[in-house]
């Protein structure tokens, strides 16, 4: 197989019949479903099915529309990279993020770069952290923005920030209606605020333990920890694999979501009340990671540097 018939196989794919896909690659229909009976006669296994609506397909061509994607994919960022050597100044960033470091790195670390590097355009592949990491693991992708914890043995990774780990959610829930102000959340040297907080905008893991909290699942053996270590029981009512999820929750009104500083900015209700998670202190990192071993075009070190010089990181 050549990487033409997998450009047949995944647009036929996506296109759902062989006529559509014919159209889409400016090609007659004969042609094309001849490629396809050539890949299936290679690999030794049916691909898909016509059905009455569009094509369906079987588990050998689920596993060859995935894989196929990927080589697609790196064919094409390999062509990319090549003419990046060549230009220095223009092509594409493939950055990995969570959502939770979305909002902050697109207002105080995207921006700037794009100020000075406007003919670059960005893919950005937002997942949870595990996956992100398994992305720049495959080289897939140049740089990974992620929260900590998280496992990155073989990898570079420099902190970008911290943060507060913050109880939200309705005034109900608060003894106080005096709220922590996460339009602080960077300082003028651009480093995330950690210093003790006002006690009247601070709130306890006892006191959270009476209420129904909202976790993100990779904080749960961070909380168990110390819940545990303080003979707790806390009352979990949503655990969830996205923080927009916790400020949805916490917007609706549902229980109190645990969330770092920077994702809980956007609730700006007079309703929602943010509170400093003390007793003890727990703090979220925001972190940039590279594969040592991965190819980091022109593109990526100057978007890494920038990074680095952004948030005083030496280098």
């Amino acid at each position: 197989m050549d990487l033409k018939q997998l450009e047949y196989f995944v647009t036929v794919i996506n296109e759902g019949t062989i006529s559509s896909a014919a159209r889409k690659l400016n090609l007659s229909q004969p042609p094309l479903s001849a490629q396809m009976k050539s890949l299936e006669q290679e690999i030794g296994s049916q691909l898909f099915f016509r059905g009455p609506r569009q094509i369906e397909l079987t588990e050998a061509g689920r596993i060859l529309y995935e894989r196929s994607k990927d080589i697609l994919d790196l064919s094409s960022r390999t062509l990319q990279e090549l003419s990046d050597y060549r230009e220095g100044k223009s092509g594409v960033l493939r950055i990995g993020i969570v959502s939770s470091a979305h909002d902050l790195m697109a207002q105080r670390a995207f921006r700037p770069f794009h100020e000075q590097f406007p003919e670059i355009r960005f893919e950005l592949y937002e997942n949870d952290t595990y996956r992100v990491i398994e992305q720049l693991q495959s080289k897939v992708l140049d740089l990974a923005i992620v929260r900590t914890p998280f496992q990155s043995d073989n990898l570079t990774c420099y902190t970008l920030v911290k943060e507060h780990l913050l109880a939200v959610g309705n005034k109900k829930y608060f003894s106080s209606d005096i709220s922590y102000n996460t339009k602080h959340t960077l300082s003028t040297d651009r480093k995330i605020a950690t210093a003790e907080p006002d006690p009247n905008v601070t709130i306890s893991l006892k006191e959270l333990a009476e209420h129904p909290l909202i976790v993100y699942h990779r904080w749960l053996p961070v909380l168990d920890q110390h819940f545990e270590t303080l003979k707790l029981q806390p009352n979990y009512l949503c655990i969830n694999h996205d923080s927009r999820t916790g400020t949805a929750w916490a917007k609706a009104g549902m229980g109190i979501a645990i969330l770092p500083a920077s994702a809980a900015e956007s609730l700006t209700s007079k309703n929602i009340i943010k509170k400093v998670i003390t007793d003890p202190v727990i703090t979220s990192d925001i972190c940039i990671l590279h594969h040592p071993d991965g190819y980091l075009s022109k593109i990526g070190t100057s978007f890494l540097i920038h990074m680095m010089n952004y948030f005083g990181i030496s280098h």
